[in-house]
């Protein structure tokens, strides 16, 4: 018997959502996009590196306050497609805490985007194409929660973790530690200079470029292939 890939199941769930009436029409047109094969090169894809800030990580009562983020173009960062963005949300949502650590408060909220407006942005920004996070775990369900895409139903797009990815190759090396895969640890441990943390922009940028030396440890200089990432990432 042969097995799909997970790449291949994850095609034909989206396909399968689409039939489904428990998809609202809103969010039909982007599973509609075909998502890219398992063979196919990172270079020649839509990848695009997001971070969000949020008042907290309880998925049920949490809130995004900022999303920002990053493409590539042709394997290489494109700062020409960078995005920052503030939401409108509930000022009583703020946490004290939280704007301690973001440095965002309910004055700059204000001026923000609708959130419901902001993500169907987003999600036509990274439908049908590969999305790059820092424990993709916290984008992906803020994703799912704001636009109440259901369960059972995946997300149109295909998520590639650095978080994930660092945790396989220390494995491999047989230098395993939770804190080595922190975004700052990762980057100071690989020589990347300091950058403003819990921005969202600048978490994204972060990203992107501590995924670019991941990929020359996996590859070296042989071609970026979709599924050898993947697996790493997941």
């Amino acid at each position: 018997m042969i097995f799909d890939s997970p790449l291949v199941k994850l095609k034909k769930r989206c396909k399968k959502a689409l039939n489904d009436p428990n998809l609202s029409e809103e969010l039909k047109p982007f599973y509609e996009r075909e998502l890219p094969s398992p063979d196919d090169l990172l270079k020649d894809l839509k990848l695009t590196s997001i971070d969000f800030e949020t008042t907290g990580l309880n998925f049920d009562e949490d809130v995004v306050l900022s999303m920002g983020g990053i493409s590539f173009d042709s394997g290489s960062i494109d700062f020409s497609t960078s995005f920052h963005q503030l939401l409108n949300v509930d000022p009583k949502k703020i946490k004290s805490n939280a704007a301690i650590i973001n440095q965002i408060t309910p004055e700059q909220l204000i001026g923000g985007l609708n959130p419901h407006e902001a993500f169907i942005k987003l999600m036509d920004k990274l439908a049908g194409g590969l999305v790059l996070t820092h424990c993709q775990i916290i984008e992906s369900t803020f994703l799912r929660k704001s636009l109440h895409i259901p369960e059972k139903f995946p997300l149109p797009m295909i998520f590639l973790d650095t978080m994930a990815i660092e945790k396989n190759l220390l494995k491999n090396q047989g230098n395993f530690q939770l804190e080595y895969v922190r975004l700052n640890k990762i980057r100071e441990r690989r020589g990347f200079p300091a950058y403003e943390a819990h921005n969202a922009l600048a978490d994204s940028l972060a990203t992107a470029e501590v995924f670019l030396a991941q990929l020359h440890d996996i590859f070296g200089k042989k071609p970026y292939i979709l599924k050898e990432v993947y697996k790493r990432s997941n």
